[in-house]
């Protein structure tokens, strides 16, 4: 006490330092600092920590036994759909290690960050050997992997209990430079997990293993209409809180969305794939339609005709300038002589129409694909 006040954590305040200052979140005794910065992807450091409920993830169809290269899969035994059983005669070379997840466990999985992943491993050995120095658990997404080891005892032929903080800390390593995983390299490669490996092998001389009642930890928003609680950094210890801790909702700059402005908004796209501290940019397709890849801004449902990466072509049968934009800019049908009866699949502009749109002129299109026993320009003769 400091004449009779409390002195607080470096990102803690008020009068029982019972409060994270701006630009924190997730009020925790076990933090050296008291709070945890906003992360936001370096996007902002306006965030709170919306009091969402936890709810779980589970899926035990769709999973399968591979390497960590990914260059091998294998179709698991499944029990009773609820466990997952791994057979030696599987992996007679012994070089698969990991469960992989199903799409459920994919994409983006920042709402589980804070949460736990609980499930429990039994598995027979086939004669006394070595165990295997494998991670635990392997997530990997954006060009990041990070892997958990629980340090564990897993003893043969017992039902063990694991429980995995999806959070950084003890246990947690940046797989490429092997020092401890920070909260950036959580949250990008929770941002778009692309590979979500559970450990399947605990013994080089192993009969078979099983794993089951595998569950993961998500934040979900409150049913819409509902009273929040709008003093969510405000620690109540007598209070019992099964609330998802920790998830962060930041205040994104414009064309940024999601939770920690992990994504660009419809019509935008990523610079460079650069996910932190970023740019979105206007996806560039000529006007003929609002949306493209996140990442590659490749254009997705080319309207007016058009078609190619930036709807920069006409589709086959059509022709025009797509490069005018929009409406002046969409491709027509070729009338090989007719649209209604036409002798030719293609055709092709013959002059470069700049002033606005290809259909005007009658030497506009020459029809290249005559049906056998026509010819001419338009395939009239």
């Amino acid at each position: 006490l400091i004449n009779f006040r409390c002195k607080c954590k470096a990102n803690v305040e008020g009068l029982y330092c019972d409060r994270c200052r701006p630009g924190t979140i997730h009020l925790n005794a076990d933090n050296p600092l008291g709070c945890q910065a906003c992360f936001c992807f370096g996007m902002t450091d306006k965030c709170r920590e919306i009091p969402w409920a936890t709810a779980v993830i589970s899926n035990n169809v769709g999973w399968n036994l591979t390497d960590l290269s990914g260059g091998r899969d294998v179709r698991p035994e499944v029990e009773n759909r609820e466990v997952l059983m791994f057979n030696a005669n599987q992996n007679k070379d012994r070089s698969l290690f990991y469960w992989k997840a199903p799409d459920t466990f994919t994409g983006n999985m920042l709402n589980s960050y804070g949460g736990n992943l609980h499930y429990f491993v039994y598995y027979v050995p086939m004669e006394q050997g070595n165990s295997v120095p494998v991670a635990d658990l392997v997530i990997e997404g954006n060009g990041i992997k990070v892997e958990y080891y629980t340090r564990m005892d897993f003893f043969p032929r017992e039902n063990m209990t694991v429980q995995i903080p999806i959070r950084e800390g003890s246990g947690w390593y940046n797989s490429v430079t092997r020092t401890p995983a920070d909260k950036a390299d959580m949250l990008r490669a929770l941002a778009g997990v692309d590979r979500f490996l559970v450990r399947a092998m605990y013994q080089q001389q192993q009969l078979q293993s099983s794993i089951f009642g595998l569950t993961l930890d998500t934040a979900v928003p409150p049913p819409e209409g509902s009273p929040v609680d709008q003093d969510e950094n405000v620690l109540h210890p007598s209070i019992p809180d099964t609330r998802m801790r920790g998830v962060e909702v930041c205040e994104c700059p414009e064309n940024f969305a999601g939770n920690s402005c992990e994504s660009c908004v419809p019509g935008y796209r990523r610079v460079n794939n650069q996910l932190y501290g970023g740019r979105c940019e206007k996806c560039s397709c000529q006007g003929h339609t609002d949306t493209c890849d996140p990442f590659t801004g490749e254009c997705t449902n080319c309207q007016h005709n058009t078609t190619g990466v930036r709807c920069e072509l006409c589709l086959p049968g059509h022709y025009g300038n797509p490069s005018l934009g929009g409406e002046l800019g969409a491709c027509r049908p070729c009338a090989c002589p007719t649209t209604e009866n036409s002798r030719s699949p293609e055709c092709v502009m013959t002059q470069l129409v700049v002033a606005g749109p290809a259909a005007s002129q009658e030497d506009a299109y020459v029809c290249t694909a005559c049906e056998r026993g026509y010819e001419g320009n338009k395939c009239e003769v």
